[in-house]
């Protein structure tokens, strides 16, 4: 295999990232082309995407952005622009000359017996740091299952496939991971026949009965007679004290639906604490066709499902850091090459760049959509039923109609905007459209004091970002000018903040049912505070509009939490408070410490406190001297 050429004279920077001591350098370097002495072009491409992305991080802490190896190897192409590579020709040459860039950067280093490269040490002081990667922790010193296997048998399905948690003789040698293997199928396809067992298990060739009656006897052992009872004839099965961290996954989701917004935080962060890697990872059979391939793809999307969740609802609060640690653990599902670009977002995302977030965010989403479209057959649907609200701190996805819309009730968003912009203008261009939105026909003196207050600006700087926005929302939505109507948007383009006040409006003289569906939609449309997560400096102009919405939107909370008590509806009650509480100021926070303390424990009288501390706001915001300050990160 040839492999481009790197420079004799490279400056080895070994103080730079995570590998900082020039032993540790030079050994995960000599490993990886070890590794890839098993792999070939043709290997598989998944094995080959692993070692690539592993190769990835280790270069990206040595070499700056502008090395020649970022040109050879040119990470966002080879196979990197969907989950599964297009073609696997393309990603085999990608790997290929990924290791020829790791043999020509071992070429010049000492033997492995030396820990000190022959390099003048001026020369090594002159590296500029690199960019950084964001590593997502595993929580091995405090494993979330420890708790729940002290009281039985618990399957690690989020992650390398495992048992904890039992007491009988524990399996050794080979037989181990099938063990393994055969009590994640019982848990996951509980009661088959015997016939799908042997399928599932030995897919390439018959089995005798003594084998697998052998593997059964070993898995009754270890987990234990009275939990994995003989009944070859209804199929095998586990009882019910027998769980996994995919079935407490699952109900950390379902609690989340129903929780208003800071448990519904905390469930969803339990949730993906427990995931610790690519789902069922170490079993024997790793047939993209078997048995588990269903199952780990829902595994997955509810995974990404609930990142996603939580880190939308993180970004609306203006939490980065909780943003990026949501995003982390979709991270570890993740395939390697957009891993990789994800990881870059969130090491970004947490040094206080809020656009890589909605970059981070979008990634997940098309991430998201490609498990859609690659579902495999049999795969069941992630199960997270509903609840007669819904989700709270989710709002309503907009509609796919072309019309763009503002969305203010959390972090201010330009969405359904199609034409081309940059990741620079971002910020600004939605701060502009989000205050030509509020202020229809506004002049460009009033566009000069609002977007650049206390500067002194040229026509120019105003015309460029006017041209921007137009071309980014599109001029059949930002026509020009003129000199009777200012600058506006047309009709078209609408707002969460529109959408509230209609369904508000519904509500008033509408009959008790009809009423309270329209308060419902108003509060579903509530993603957190009113301006949430802008900018230092930004936004300036909004603090009388934060103040009016968020008193709109609490009213509207108490209105429904107190409508929904009168009919002992204890979880939408606390549904609409806590989509309620999500618009609270934080200088008014410490009203509902009770109601956050008392929810898991006795729902009812959180409800009823909830709706006492929602009536203290209401009068609070309702006479306060001081405005509610624009929500802006510490």
């Amino acid at each position: 295999m040839s492999h481009h050429p790197v420079r004799a004279d490279r400056v080895w920077p070994f103080h730079r990232g995570c590998l900082a001591h020039p032993a540790e350098t030079i050994t995960a370097i000599r490993q990886l082309i070890s590794r890839a002495e098993s792999l070939t072009a043709d290997s598989p491409p998944y094995d080959l995407a692993r070692w690539r992305a592993t190769a990835l991080v280790v270069l990206s802490a040595l070499c700056p952005p502008d090395d020649l190896v970022w040109k050879l190897l040119r990470p966002d192409t080879a196979g990197s622009a969907t989950p599964y590579p297009p073609s696997d020709q393309v990603f085999a040459e990608g790997w290929g000359t990924t290791l020829g860039v790791l043999e020509g950067l071992v070429a010049p280093l000492p033997p492995a017996h030396q820990t000190e490269p022959l390099r003048p040490p001026e020369r090594m002081s002159t590296a500029t740091p690199g960019p950084g990667l964001y590593r997502p922790a595993l929580r091995k010193d405090d494993d979330p299952l420890q708790t729940l296997a002290a009281a039985g048998p618990v399957i690690r399905l989020l992650g390398p496939a495992e048992v904890l948690g039992t007491d009988g003789p524990h399996p050794d040698g080979p037989d181990l991971r099938r063990v393994v293997e055969a009590a994640a199928f019982i848990h996951l396809c509980p009661g088959g026949d015997t016939g799908r067992f042997n399928r599932a298990l030995w897919p390439q060739h018959p089995i005798n009965t003594r084998t697998r009656d052998h593997l059964a006897a070993q898995l009754r052992g270890w987990i234990g007679d009275d939990r994995f009872t003989e009944r070859p004839q209804g199929g095998y099965a586990f009882t019910d004290a027998v769980t996994s961290d995919w079935a407490q996954f699952q109900q950390h989701v379902r609690n989340a639906q129903n929780a208003p917004g800071p448990y519904g935080d905390q469930a969803l962060r339990q949730a993906l604490d427990l995931v610790q890697g690519p789902p069922c990872t170490d079993l024997p059979h790793k047939d993209p066709d078997g048995w588990a391939a269903p199952h780990t793809h829902a595994m997955t999307i509810l995974i990404v499902d609930a990142a996603l969740q939580l880190m939308q609802r993180c970004l609306a609060a203006g939490d980065l850091t909780g943003a990026a640690w949501a995003g982390g653990r979709a991270m570890l599902v993740t395939p390697a090459p957009e891993a990789l670009h994800l990881s870059i977002q969130l090491s970004r995302l947490t040094a206080g760049e809020i656009g890589a977030g909605q970059t981070a965010r979008t990634a997940l989403e098309t991430l998201r959509a490609t498990l859609d479209a690659t579902r495999p057959v049999g795969t069941p649907a992630a199960h997270t039923p509903g609840p007669a609200s819904p989700s709270p701190g989710t709002a309503t996805s907009p509609s796919h109609a072309a019309a763009p819309l503002v969305r203010y009730f959390g972090a201010v968003e330009l969405v359904g905007a199609t034409g081309p912009v940059g990741s620079n203008r971002v910020r600004r261009l939605t701060e502009y459209a989000a205050y030509l939105h509020l202020h229809p026909g506004s002049r460009y003196q009033d566009l000069d004091r609002a977007l650049w207050p206390g500067k002194d600006i040229f026509s120019n700087t105003r015309n460029a970002a006017t041209s921007h926005l137009r071309k980014w929302i599109g001029a059949e939505y930002f026509p020009d000018a003129s000199s009777e109507g200012g600058y506006a948007f047309t009709p078209a383009v609408t707002s969460d903040w529109n959408q509230f006040q209609a369904h508000l409006q519904a509500a008033q003289n509408a009959p008790d049912g009809e009423a309270e569906f329209a308060l419902q939609q108003a509060l579903e449309l509530v993603r957190g505070r009113p301006f949430a997560g802008t900018s230092p400096g930004g936004f300036t102009w909004a603090a009388r509009l934060a103040h009016d919405m968020s008193k709109a939107i609490i009213d509207a909370a108490h209105d429904l939490t107190h409508r929904r008590l009168a009919a002992g509806d204890i979880d939408g009650a606390l549904w609409a408070a806590g989509q309620g509480l999500l618009a609270t100021p934080r200088t008014a926070y410490d009203r509902v410490e009770s109601f956050r303390i008392d929810a898991p424990t006795d729902r009812t009288t959180a409800a009823h406190q909830a709706a006492t501390d929602l009536s203290h706001l209401k009068d609070t915001l309702g006479t306060a001297a001081h405005l509610v300050a624009v929500d802006q990160p510490a």
